[in-house]
Parts: C-alpha cells; structure tokens; sequence
C-alpha cells in the first residue's frame, strides 16, 4: 500500500460529530456506515472505498426516530450477488424497533420495514 492509498484510506469521509462507525466488505474495497447525529433526529449514511478513495457519502435514513446509541450500531453490507442492505433503530415510544432497507445501487432505498412480527412496547435492538 502506498503512503498516498493510505492517507486516502484514513480521510474519513465522516464529518466532525458523526458516530457508530462500522465498516463491512464489498467486492472491491469497503464500506463505512455511520449515522450523522442533529437537532431532529439522526441520519444514517455510507461510503465506498474502492481500494483508492472514497465516494461521496450518501445518506440511507433520516428522521426524528432514528436512535444512536453506543450499543446498537446501524450497517450498511453488500449482497451476495449486488446491492446493498441497511439496518438501524427507530424510536416508538417506550419501544426501540430493528428497521431494514434495501438497495440495488446504493443510490435509491426502498421503504424501510421493521425486521421482527413483535410490536410490544419492548426493545428489540443488536442487529447484526
């Protein structure tokens, strides 16, 4: 690895104040899911290393109910195959639900969905 892949590796593309980093492989390089924390809520974004630098990072969620939290860290994965996967936690009320999207492109997100048939007032959480 060069000095010059390296330094491109370690320029996060996370700004200042973002958390719950998590990076997952895809073909070709990595991927670098975190959420952006704001006055209304949370975003959950990603990049792409493809072994030379990263892309523009794209935003997945946002909304007031998305929870961070330093135990229940949302991804971003590749599929076997193409595409892309997202899941985070969403407030409702006293209850915490495991939300799932999908992508083919990493561009355009399907609606998310809870990923469990429990919709007690408990928390669900640890997705992994």
């Amino acid at each position: 690895m060069t000095a010059a892949v390296l330094a491109a590796l370690l320029a996060c593309p996370a700004g200042p104040g973002s958390r719950t980093p998590r990076l997952s492989p895809a073909p070709g390089g990595l991927l670098l899911s975190w959420q952006v924390p704001g006055p209304n809520g949370a975003a959950l974004r990603f990049s792409r290393w493809d072994g030379k630098t990263w892309s523009k990072p794209t935003q997945v969620a946002k909304g007031p109910a998305i929870s961070v939290n330093g135990a229940d860290f949302p991804s971003v994965v590749a599929l076997e195959g193409g595409g892309y996967a997202a899941q985070w936690i969403e407030s409702r009320g006293e209850a915490r639900d495991v939300r799932v999207s999908t992508s083919a492109d990493g561009r355009a997100w399907s609606a998310s969905a809870v990923l469990h048939a429990d919709r007690s007032d408990s928390e669900h959480g640890f997705a992994t």
